[in-house]
């Protein structure tokens, strides 16, 4: 018999309500149960079933031994496509994934027991597809009519999207974190670097050139005076007169560096002191934005002053020592002006200025060792490979015995250091089986002798090529191919980075 409805009439008195599951309840077969149809259910779990129905919560109630399945509108949202198909399942089979953790949900209800997590994180096949899902859930017995627990409510409220939510916030804080830490060290370390160098060093910054930084050898020409954060007018302000100041407004208000050699300065290196001559090797250099504008000075210099040697050695010294500092500074600021002016990530900019002035450093290094008469091509090479990689075996090199020029030498170095470095970020030398082969020829022609020689990368990630060209492999293609006058060329190829050199060799004179 039914109501006007078209549900049962008993199934609407004694499940009234309820929403869209109620109506799903009413008209379910339950005899396909072991629970029996509606009118034969005992007052304890009708009067359950109508709890769960009318509570805003997601509630699903799990009756008898097997845990039969009831629950309302707010769990169906939650059981996404497994509804309607879970109303009036066993629990162990309508979520078969989690069938070890509902055994002993049922094991503690069963037993009077109560049970309560706290973001509890399951694996379940809501949507054909296994989700990650996090809830709140709590469990506790319901009791039959003779008192004792007949089955298991429970509470389930889904906490996924505060818990991812908080989730990325804390790896976004981490991530904070550990790039402000690399930053400091980073810092730290470029701060070491400029602390250390032999050559005197300063940042100036705005048209009133303040001091942001200055090395112990800059600190000790000046006398010890603490100048960071001060006009260079109101820092040093007995070089009045003495042509620096006009010198540094030039270069800011030009763009243009300017050199000076054996300039002579006069200080005051003790406070209230008497004036002392220096004489000074430097470079004003200025240091631009990403929008080409002048925003400081970077200064570099030698201090010449100091002699104990006779007047026509004291020329030598001072003309090879002026050739030098020249090649070297003008190398070095050119790093800087073009590392600064192209990045836009300062951490990364000062790593990659770090890094080209260590590789600078190499190459200097290897010239004292052959008191600067020079140095061999297969040198400048192995050099390059120890400090990336450390591991010979990670290079082929292979060639003819190459004498290089000084100058030619610290071009080759910096040259070598960018690919390289390239390798080992994104190249052959960033996996491990990664191989660098650098092979060159000698071929003799009629002013001299042809240089062919080869940097290819194999056994790496496939390669793209990059939007644009940047610093590095402008280094490589411009500054080596002007330095040696031929052609320079640098091949994204597919399988492995390829450098390719091609120059002609005048006789080597090491006089």
């Amino acid at each position: 018999m039914t109501g006007d409805t078209g549900a049962p009439v008993a199934a609407t008195g004694l499940i009234p309500g309820g929403g869209e599951l109620g109506a799903v309840i009413r008209a379910y077969d339950w005899s396909k149960t072991n629970l029996g149809q509606i009118d034969q259910w005992p007052q304890s779990l009708r009067t359950a079933t109508n709890i769960v129905l009318q509570s805003p919560l997601p509630l699903v109630m799990l009756w008898g031994a097997d845990g039969i399945m009831i629950y309302n509108d707010a769990y169906s949202a939650f059981a996404g496509k497994r509804h309607p198909s879970l109303l009036g399942s066993r629990v162990l089979e309508g979520w078969p994934e989690v069938a070890d953790f509902n055994r002993r949900v049922m094991e503690t209800g069963l037993a009077g027991g109560t049970l309560s997590f706290k973001d509890q994180q399951l694996t379940l096949y809501r949507n054909n597809v296994p989700e990650e899902v996090w809830m709140d859930l709590n469990y506790g017995p319901v009791l039959g009519e003779n008192g004792k627990p007949a089955g298991v409510l429970a509470i389930v409220v889904e906490t996924t999207q505060r818990v991812l939510a908080e989730q990325a916030l804390a790896a976004e804080r981490a991530a904070v974190e550990g790039a402000n830490r690399r930053l400091a060290a980073e810092s730290e370390f470029l701060h070491g670097l400029f602390e250390q160098a032999p050559s005197l060093m300063a940042m100036l910054s705005g048209p009133d050139h303040v001091f942001r930084l200055t090395n112990a050898t800059f600190r000790n020409l000046i006398g010890g005076r603490e100048v960071l954060g001060r006009p260079l007018r109101e820092a040093i302000p007995e070089i009045e007169g003495q042509g620096f100041f006009e010198l540094v407004d030039q270069v800011y208000a030009t763009g243009e560096p300017f050199i000076g050699a054996g300039m002579k300065a006069s200080l005051r290196r003790v406070p209230d002191g008497p004036l002392e001559d220096r004489y000074l090797d430097f470079i004003y250099q200025p240091v631009t934005n990403a929008a080409g504008e002048v925003t400081g000075i970077f200064v570099d210099g030698q201090d010449v002053t100091e002699r104990l040697k006779t007047e026509r050695h004291l020329r030598l010294v001072v003309n090879e020592l002026n050739h030098r500092v020249k090649n070297t500074l003008s190398m070095m600021q050119a790093i800087a002006a073009q590392t600064f002016r192209d990045g836009e990530d300062l951490a990364a900019a000062q790593a990659a200025f770090s890094a080209r002035v260590m590789a600078l450093g190499r190459a200097n290094d290897l010239l004292i060792g052959e008191n600067w008469e020079g140095a061999s091509l297969g040198d400048v090479i192995a050099r390059t490979a120890a400090a990336h990689v450390g591991d010979a075996d990670r290079f082929i090199i292979d060639g003819p015995v190459v004498r290089l020029s000084p100058k030619t030498a610290m071009a080759v170095s910096m040259a070598m250091h960018e690919l390289a470095t390239n390798a080992v970020k994104y190249g052959a030398l960033s996996s491990p089986s990664g191989m660098v082969e650098v092979r060159w020829t000698l071929a003799p022609e009629t002013t001299g002798e042809r240089l062919s020689l080869t940097w290819r990368e194999s056994g790496g990630p496939p390669v793209v090529a990059p939007a644009r060209r940047g610093f590095g492999t402008r280094l490589i293609e411009r500054g080596l191919a002007a330095e040696l006058g031929g052609r320079v060329q640098v091949l994204f190829e597919p399988t492995g980075v390829i450098c390719v050199v091609d120059v002609s060799m005048p006789p080597y004179n090491d006089e």
